[in-house]
């Protein structure tokens, strides 16, 4: 407890310091602030720096060198391109937003090029079946039939709530992912997956839990005030479907079948291999954007 304490006390330290105030103030999505703070720590602790502000007092011509001694580091660790990318793109933030120029055009160059990524398979229908019959979780069996049927991103059930679903014909429910921001859409869950919604929200309710438009559609199983968090999500449905019928590991991270972008890898393929299906309302559902 007192380790843990400690930790806190110093993170908080941390985060006080006027660098990452600035760093931060320049991210507006909170998962893509989180994820660029991991990526700065880890470039820290590669080279044992013990604050934000410290980093500032290198002179840039060896945060340069000490940037590209890091890009062949991991580039010898054979880890994918886009993580790489990811690191760089959360470094190249921290020191514009703190007024430090570098070369960047030279490790952008020096960022290892894109290769197909792994796990391109998508559920099959037999397989969605066969993971509904093995599932009595009634979480995991509402999770499984509203991706299946919207094509949603996992991502999008960190704020997806009640308000953002309207009743639709033939006991069908349209959805507004990414309410309010640039990225907002419709997409649809079909009657099966409103059915298996409506009871997961209702043993939702036998636990004493008053379900309004403010309520999360997939709360946290600890606390129904917060929304589920992705991670534990996707770990539950990893599980599931590693135990329910087993997947190929096709490098140290990554499985033939992705256990979430599966549903939506299906969800794409299932409308682009119907002719009757136009191709933009195809990409609308995805959620991307359409140039009219």
């Amino acid at each position: 407890d007192n380790v843990i304490h400690r930790q806190k006390k110093i993170q908080s330290s941390l985060n006080k310091q006027r660098s990452i105030t600035l760093f931060h103030s320049g991210i507006k999505s909170e998962a893509t602030r989180k994820s660029y703070s991991w990526y700065l720590d880890l470039f820290l602790n590669h080279f044992m720096i013990k604050s934000y502000d410290k980093l500032l007092t290198i002179e840039p011509k060896k945060l340069q060198e000490m940037i590209e001694d890091y890009l062949i580091y991991e580039k010898s660790r054979n880890i994918s391109a886009s993580f790489i990318a990811g690191k760089i793109c959360a470094l190249k933030l921290f020191f514009a937003m703190n007024d430090v120029t570098l070369n960047w055009i030279k490790l952008q160059k020096m960022i290892p090029e894109k290769t197909k990524s792994a796990g391109d398979l998508a559920y099959t229908t037999e397989q969605i079946d066969t993971l509904l019959k093995h599932n009595s979780h009634s979480f995991y069996r509402a999770l499984i039939h509203f991706m299946a049927s919207s094509g949603v991103r996992v991502g999008a059930f960190r704020e997806l709530k009640m308000s953002h679903l309207k009743d639709m014909p033939n006991g069908c429910k349209s959805v507004l992912v990414y309410a309010d921001t640039i990225h907002e859409y419709h997409t649809f869950i079909h009657k099966e997956a409103v059915e298996s919604l409506n009871e997961y929200l209702d043993s939702r309710r036998k636990k004493g839990e008053i379900i309004n438009d403010d309520s999360w559609v997939f709360c946290s199983p600890r606390d129904c005030k917060k929304s589920s968090q992705v991670h534990t999500m996707s770990a539950g449905l990893c599980r599931y479907v590693t135990k329910t019928f087993g997947r190929k590991k096709v490098s140290e991270h990554r499985y033939d079948l992705m256990s979430c972008h599966g549903f939506r890898k299906r969800f794409a393929t299932v409308l682009k291999s119907n002719n009757a299906v136009n191709r933009n309302i195809t990409e609308r559902l995805m959620g991307h954007s359409v140039s009219i």
